[in-house]
């Protein structure tokens, strides 16, 4: 089962129901859903809803050819060096 924050279901709940009641009205008197949607954030900022903004992950700032290439050294740095086997330069009768 998710876990949601405190508050969630009733936030639906209530959500739910302002979505029936405004279903229930004649189609000419429904508020727009713009309108809709501004009085049920109003009203769940007044009952103590708080809008927390999403923020980007942080990052180092670093970045561009410069970072790439220390990192490329680096791997390279980490990892076995592999060579080319010598090749002794005999012909075929060598």
């Amino acid at each position: 089962m998710t876990r949601h924050p405190d508050g969630f279901e009733d936030a639906m709940k209530a959500l739910a129901h302002r979505v029936w009641k405004r279903d229930q009205l004649d189609p000419d008197d429904r508020p727009s859903p713009t309108d809709f949607a501004f009085e049920f954030m109003t009203a769940m900022t007044h009952l103590g809803w708080k809008l927390i903004p999403i923020t980007p992950p942080r990052t180092t700032g670093a970045t561009g050819p410069e970072v790439y290439a220390r990192g490329a050294a680096m791997v390279r740095q980490a990892l076995p060096i592999r060579t080319a086997p010598e090749v002794d330069g005999g012909g075929a009768d060598a």
